[in-house]
This record gives C-alpha cells, structure tokens and sequence, in this order.
C-alpha cells in the first residue's frame, strides 16, 4: 500500500511540474451562438487593456476580451479562435444602447 502510495504522489507531482511548463493560450473551436437577449441597465465598464498571447497560428483569429453580465461585470479575457474558412474574420461582440429596451443589449460575436 505504502509503494502505490508513493507512486499516486510522484505521478501527481510530475503532473504538477509538466502542467508549468505549458504556456495559457486560450483557444476555443467552436462557440454556440446564443437566443437570449442579454439587457442591462448600466453601462459595461471601460475595456481592460490586455497583453495579447501569441497566436497559436494563421488558421486563428483573436477575439478580444469584452465585459459579460452575470448579475455583476465580469471581464472574459481574449481567446484566439479556429476560422471556419481561410478568409473568414471575426465580427467583434459588443454593448450597445436600445432604446427599444431601454438598456444596453449584448450582440453576440459571428464569422463575416
């Protein structure tokens, strides 16, 4: 018991040194647009100016870093994207104010 022990603990101990080792490039393949009309009274704070990672390769697109609402501001740092074809760009997500809502209204990121 003692032996397989000590084995869980170095394995797990590798896996925490090699985990180190690897840079923290976000990259997301595919996202789900969404249905729900996200409106929210006060305006999103100023962005925050972010170092960006370096691109994992020319088949990517950034996807800067924008403010989400979940009951507070909350900021969802960027994230280099899969384009679904060579010439695709990315249309960035925004904030903007609705009258007809009487609020600001979340618009959704998409491929152009």
């Amino acid at each position: 018991m003692k032996r397989l022990t000590e084995f869980f603990t170095a394995t797990l101990l590798l896996g925490m040194i090699s985990s180190q080792a690897y840079s923290h490039t976000t990259v997301v393949v595919e996202e789900v647009p969404s249905t729900q009309v996200i409106v929210v009274n006060e305006a999103p704070p100023a962005p925050i100016v972010e170092q960006v990672s370096p691109s994992p390769g020319n088949d990517y697109a950034l996807v800067a870093g924008h403010w989400e609402w979940n009951g507070q501001w909350v900021w969802k740092r960027h994230a280099w994207v899969l384009k679904p074809y060579a010439s695709a760009y990315w249309e960035p997500a925004h904030w903007h104010w609705s009258h007809h809502h009487h609020g600001y209204v979340w618009e959704d990121g998409h491929w152009k």
